[in-house]
């Protein structure tokens, strides 16, 4: 999938993004788009405003461990289709490849 930040930038998330795929996902990329582009990996956050575009690594702790002391209760109906379905704003800003 492709996101647009105005007409200058251009990310790329949701794929293989590794060693043997990259090099040919940014040629397919090329072939329709020449402004910067960001190809995601796992963990990267985009950070989006109205003129800028910039991608940073999450920090985590891997040590980390779920609090032992927190009530688990389970989501109310509904609300696993909700998190299935995507955002208009997400569903508009789609760029998908011309039909071949």
């Amino acid at each position: 999938r492709h996101s647009r930040i105005g007409k200058k930038s251009c990310g790329g998330f949701h794929c293989y993004n590794n060693d043997r795929t990259h090099a040919e996902i940014v040629e397919g990329v090329r072939k329709h788009y020449f402004g910067e582009f960001i190809l995601a990996s796992d963990l990267m956050v985009f950070n989006v405003t109205k003129t800028d575009l910039k991608a940073r690594m999450t920090l985590v702790d891997e040590n980390a461990y779920p609090a032992s002391n927190v009530e688990r209760v389970p989501p109310p109906p509904g609300a696993k289709e909700k998190l299935m379905k995507m955002s208009p704003w997400l569903a508009q800003s789609r760029v998908l490849p011309p039909a071949s």
